[in-house]
């Protein structure tokens, strides 16, 4: 009674005479959970006849449809001093794929740049050269069939922290972010980048999950339409956290974390300066999938655990390491509720 038929991103729902999608269905419903259900649900066909997966619960009846073309979201871009922005875009099918970007600008200001992605190839985009110097840009990538989509970004930050970090876009705009990771302490700065694609303002909450303190609410702040905002969180939250976020939002957003780190090592010992920026995730899990680590000299490796719930929970980390390195070790860690741990593999 179950089908495995790959029913991605899109979906629809039908009452018993007419269709709303994605950005007219209830408030609180987001593609993520049907992304998660729609591979247990039942096989069927939508009322007008097309194939589809049907997901039921006791409210209402949703038909989750694959989708035959792609959407990936960016929501931190700058290109401003040294700071160089690609988008790199891969069609591994047999046919071209046009794509459409849209930029996004602080301003609510739009531009638009279409491009042809030849077959079993890739096209780079400088971002810097489509738009101008000094913009705080975001991005949406359409596209006629499935590309992959990643932002490169090569910087020289502050004083002198220079690197680059590369991030995959998002599928879609969810009403929750969530950030495990996070932390203001001295040579840190970290920032959250929001994109609201929508044609509503978006009203935003911050609950930072501290690991000193408990929980923190940041809230009264907004995003307007086909806008984006940078929210640097040494002056949302203050100095010296080591913090977890859950970004919520009343209308659908995309929001990253771009960090920027001179960093000392943990025995004062090393002088590590540089960038990461990663796409938030839109829903929790109870298992999470690590294939890196090392503890050996000159790396440093860290868990950060964040715990949103209202209840106290135990983390089981199960290490596996490599040939000829010994048996798995599994770790249990206690989270607070409202907080979260930070684990220092090496130890």
């Amino acid at each position: 009674p179950y089908s495995t038929l790959p029913c991605r991103l899109r979906y629809m729902k039908h009452d018993g005479s007419s269709w709303s999608g994605p950005e007219t269905v209830a408030a609180g419903i987001e593609p993520a959970f049907f992304l998660m259900e729609a591979p247990l649900c039942s096989a069927g066909a939508s009322p007008d006849g097309v194939p589809c997966c049907v997901y039921e619960d006791s409210a209402s009846l949703f038909y989750v449809r694959e989708s035959t073309q792609s959407t990936a979201y960016f929501a931190e871009g700058f290109t401003a001093g040294d700071f160089q922005e690609f988008l790199c875009l891969a069609n591994p099918q047999g046919a071209d794929i046009q794509s459409t970007i849209t930029y996004m600008f602080t301003d609510g200001n739009t531009q638009v740049q279409d491009i042809m992605v030849p077959a079993q190839s890739r096209v780079t985009v400088d971002v810097n050269a489509v738009v101008g110097p000094d913009r705080e840009v975001s991005a949406k990538v359409e596209s006629s069939g499935d590309v992959a989509a990643e932002r490169p970004m090569y910087f020289d930050y502050g004083d002198g922290w220079d690197g680059g970090h590369v991030v995959k876009g998002a599928p879609w705009p969810a009403i929750n972010w969530f950030f495990a990771e996070g932390y203001t302490g001295e040579g840190f700065d970290e920032y959250i980048c929001v994109l609201n694609p929508g044609d509503h303002n978006a009203n935003l909450t911050f609950r930072f999950q501290t690991q000193s303190e408990g929980e923190k609410v940041i809230s009264d702040y907004m995003v307007e339409p086909h806008s984006r905002m940078t929210f640097r969180v040494n002056d949302l939250l203050g100095s010296d956290y080591q913090t977890s976020l859950k970004l919520e939002s009343d209308r659908p957003i995309v929001a990253e974390r771009p960090m920027y780190f001179d960093y000392r090592g943990a025995n004062s010992d090393q002088n590590w300066q540089g960038g990461h920026c990663v796409m938030g995730i839109p829903f929790l899990s109870n298992d999470y999938y690590f294939a890196e680590g090392t503890t050996r000299g000159g790396f440093e490796e860290w868990l950060t655990i964040q715990n949103p719930g209202a209840s106290d929970i135990v983390v089981d980390a199960t290490y596996y390491l490599g040939e000829g390195q010994g048996a798995p070790v599994t770790k249990p860690y206690d989270v607070p509720a409202d907080s979260r741990r930070t684990v220092y593999v090496p130890s």
